[in-house]
């Protein structure tokens, strides 16, 4: 009469539905490409105001030389490449999340700590670009 087993049980050996593996997939893929994105914004942003910071550092300093003002980028720019690219593979753990249910805690530990990791360097890359902006 009554049934110990719930009706809805689901074993870790389930296939997930449709819906989930669409889901994973599009937010994997979403959030990737919107990474991709957010890298080429922030690294032709960072290109621009180098550019400019050192047209303003030659009318204020006009002992300086130019090639000396653009060797700060590569510190601040392999930064910033180095967290976007960890941010945005941080989505890949995320997304799997959402296909394997039993994997779920393991997954968002690895996407909270791959963000944390990216946003990290992401900082060191402003700190290093204010600090590169005003050395004179």
């Amino acid at each position: 009469m009554f049934d110990p087993e719930p009706a809805l049980s689901i074993s870790p050996d389930a296939r997930p539905s449709l819906g989930r593996i669409v889901g994973s997939v599009s937010f994997i893929f979403g959030w990737v490409v919107l990474h991709y994105v957010l890298f080429f914004l922030l690294a032709g942003g960072g290109v621009v105001l180098e550019v400019l910071l050192s047209i303003v550092k030659t009318f204020l300093f006009p002992g300086r030389s130019l090639h000396e003002q653009h060797l700060d980028i590569t510190a601040w720019s392999t930064s910033l490449t180095v967290g976007v690219v960890i941010a945005g593979l941080a989505g890949i753990p995320a997304g799997l999340a959402i296909l394997w249910k039993h994997k779920r805690k393991i997954m968002m530990r690895t996407f909270w700590i791959a963000i944390l990791v990216g946003i990290a360097f992401e900082l060191y890359a402003l700190i290093s670009f204010i600090g590169s902006a005003l050395a004179a």
